[in-house]
């Protein structure tokens, strides 16, 4: 039973697929959005060009948004991925100290069972996906402003809407140096599983 619970893929096709076109549409719609912020920043030419990347890129984060909401909720990963902090404290400790290099010890569960994601990791993808959710609806506010004019004045304005746009946009920039950071700790090996299927 437990050999081929080891052959089984860690990650399926599709989780494989979406998540690298998931980073492709991460690096242009950031490129796409700084050249927005400021036009300096020349990377597609024309400002239409850098707009008409953004706003087609941005519908298709929505659509992978949506995706994975669907295997969250639909297919029952929220059964094994939902993050529990305080019930977990002992694990969430050890492993910031394990990414930290204050301890040498892998991440182990509270049950003493190795995890594909551990604690850290679950909290971590959920704030990510709760951010990615407050940035689609900032994008939405841009992309039709005067339809949602009385929202946006909640929030200070069209002004502060671009700045809360923009200050998420770099969370996510930071998100991914520590995403890549942290699989170079584990080393490559769950890389290989997310390129190939299994190690």
């Amino acid at each position: 039973m437990s050999s081929q619970t080891n052959q089984k893929p860690a990650f399926d096709f599709f989780e494989r697929v979406f998540h690298m076109g998931h980073i492709i549409n991460m690096i242009i719609l950031l490129l796409s959005g700084f050249q927005i912020h400021s036009a300096s920043f020349n990377i597609f030419g024309a400002m239409g060009n850098a707009r008409v990347f953004h706003f087609f890129f941005g519908w298709f984060f929505l659509y992978i948004g949506l995706w994975h909401t669907y295997r969250f909720y639909v297919l029952g990963t929220y059964k094994t991925s939902m993050p529990h902090p305080i019930k977990n404290r002992r694990e969430l400790i050890q492993s910031i100290k394990y990414y930290l290099f204050i301890e040498d010890s892998e991440p182990i569960s509270v049950t003493g069972d190795r995890k594909e994601y551990g604690e850290l990791q679950k909290l971590t993808y959920t704030s990510v996906f709760i951010i990615s959710g407050m940035q689609i609806v900032l994008g939405f506010f841009l992309y039709w402003p005067e339809t949602f004019m009385g929202l946006s004045a909640v929030l200070g304005g069209l002004q502060w809407v671009r700045y809360l746009h923009y200050l998420i946009a770099w969370m996510f920039v930071f998100f991914t140096m520590v995403h890549l950071y942290m699989v170079f700790v584990e080393g490559l090996k769950r890389f290989k599983k997310m390129i190939l299927g299994k190690a």
